[in-house]
Formats: C-alpha cells, structure tokens, sequence
C-alpha cells in the first residue's frame, strides 16, 4: 500500500536493547532479548519474508551468550543482527571477538551496528582499545588515552568514527578478509572527511604505537577497510553525502 517493496526492521534501540540493558539479573534480560527474537522471527516476519527484513538483537554481556544467540538468530531465518556492543559485552575490541565475527562470516549472517559500539557507555572508565601487548609499565605511562581515541580519528564527534577506528585498528579485518559491517543511522557526509584524516593521523602516530604499545600495523590505510568492508545509509536529505558519492562508491 505504502510503495516499499521491503523493510530492514531495527529494534527501538532506546525502548529496546537499551531498556532491556537495565535490568540487573542477566537471566531475565538474556531472555528479554530471546522473547524479542522469537517473536521477530516466529511471528511478525513470518508473514512475509522476503519483504520483512528483521534484525535480531545480540545480548551484551558475554561472548559466549553473543555466539548462543547468533545461531538462535540463523535458526529463526531473521536476515541479519544489530549489536550495540562488541561480541565480548565490551565497550572496545578483543581478540576473543573474532570467533563472533568468524562464526557470522561462515553462516553469511550479516551484521550491522546501530550507531556505534558504545552502548553500554562509554564510560570515562573505561578504555576504548585494548593493547594487548604492550608493556605495563609504558601502558601505565602513556594512559587511558591512546592512538584510538585522542588521535583524528575519532574526533568527528560522532560515536561511529569511534568504533571504526576500533573496528579497523584492531587488525579484525586483516584476519577475516570476508567480514563486512553496516552501520545504520550514522549520516554520511562525514565519512569522505574522516577517511582522509583517519589515513593521515595513522601515518602520523602509528610509528611510535608499534614502538611503544606493539601495536600491529595495518595491511592497508584506514580508509581502505571502510570503502572495502564498511557501509553506510543515508538519511534525511544529505545533499553533501550525495554529492561526494564518488568518494565512497555506491
């Protein structure tokens, strides 16, 4: 009646995932989040799916309850996930992650962000990269801020050019070369801009990181894993998104 020929159906992220988020005891949001899926997936996209396009919700405690309901997911034949989190429950990236990111690769489950990888913040507690390698000492010298986020890259003052710099840093899409991600609703016009400073500020600052906090250099510049593995939608009018299209491709 409306016109669409399909639907990408979201969750309400704030009376959602973010509500949910807040009740304390893990067992009861662990099965909030599986009665929203369930639900999705057995009732209201059963009408149509190949028009009805729904997203399950990954929970964000733990890795292992992120894997448990991705397969949930897949059985349910939802199209696609949103995670507000990374796989770990974490505000920032960890190695554990990858076997998230590897299982979604081989079910070819896709996976979108809404916004960013901060929903359970971020907190000024918390860190937003984790360098694994680095000796302690220097870590302690150098402090909670690093190259992710007191760099360029993450100054666009979005929470999206945040988890890309955390996304690409942490060398996840050098060990998967098939992972891809989508962010939703993060508007457009930014991301020709923070390519070229994100590439620049890299270059600039990489060198004295894989000194002093040994971390792993890149196979390609930033910019190149978000032309490559990234995508983007444009909301509202965005004429300067449109515009500078030929920057990112359609």
């Amino acid at each position: 009646m409306d016109g669409l020929l399909a639907e990408v159906l979201f969750p309400n992220m704030q009376m959602g995932p973010v509500l949910w988020r807040t009740i304390a005891a893990d067992d009861a949001y662990r099965a909030a989040v599986r009665a929203y899926n369930d639900w999705l997936g057995e009732e209201y996209c059963a009408v149509s799916r190949d028009r009805l396009l729904g997203m399950g919700v990954i929970p964000w405690t733990n890795l292992e309850d992120a894997m448990a309901e991705l397969a949930h997911c897949a059985r349910l034949g939802l199209k696609g996930v949103v995670l507000g989190v990374f796989p770990s429950g974490k505000v920032y990236p960890t190695p554990e992650d990858d076997r998230f990111w590897a299982a979604a690769v081989e079910m070819k489950m896709p996976l979108t962000v809404h916004v960013g990888f901060n929903r359970a913040g971020p907190r000024a507690s918390q860190p937003t990269f984790e360098y694994r390698d680095a000796d302690p000492g220097v870590l302690a010298r150098v402090g909670p801020r690093n190259i992710v986020d007191w760099v360029a890259l993450s100054f666009m003052g979005l929470p999206s050019a945040l988890s890309l710099s955390q996304l690409i840093l942490s060398g996840v899409f050098d060990r998967l070369p098939e992972l891809r991600v989508f962010f939703a609703e993060t508007r457009l016009g930014w991301v020709p801009f923070w390519m070229e400073e994100a590439d620049y500020w890299y270059e600039r600052h990489r060198h004295w990181a894989q000194r002093l906090l040994n971390l792993k250099p890149l196979k390609q510049r930033p910019s190149d894993y978000v032309r490559q593995r990234i995508s983007f939608s444009v909301q509202h009018v965005e004429r300067v998104a449109i515009e500078l299209r030929h920057h990112l491709g359609v």
